[in-house]
């Protein structure tokens, strides 16, 4: 998965999970994480969304997060890792990778004054 937009705008993520050959929606999760880093082996979190908060949320057919500019305003332009992470009971874990690419700007946060 590849998400790519400018620093510092917003951005609405949307996902599907669905079961194998049926194609059908998988069953809820009881926990989703979205978290974004520098680098997979990188320990400083950028970003991080959950379900259960409600920072990702979830109409019966898509999961949906949206990324907000202050999320991205300090962050260097280029690329990053991302990963999806979903949790159902005790022993069922499954992640996805990702890479967000955050492009240049021309009006900065500090030139919105």
């Amino acid at each position: 998965m590849k998400i790519e937009m400018h620093r510092g705008d917003t951005c609405e993520v949307t996902f599907r999970v669905t079961n194998k050959g049926s194609g059908s929606p998988a069953e809820p999760f009881d926990e989703i994480f979205f978290t974004v880093k520098e680098s997979p082996r990188s320990k400083d979190v950028f970003v991080q969304k959950r379900l259960s908060n409600g920072e990702i949320s979830f109409d019966g057919n898509a999961y949906r997060l949206m990324l907000m500019p202050d999320e991205t305003d300090g962050l260097d332009f280029g690329r990053y890792a991302f990963d999806i992470e979903l949790v159902r009971g005790q022993f069922l874990k499954r992640t996805y990778l990702g890479v967000l690419m955050l492009g240049e700007e021309v009006t900065h946060a500090r030139d919105e004054l």
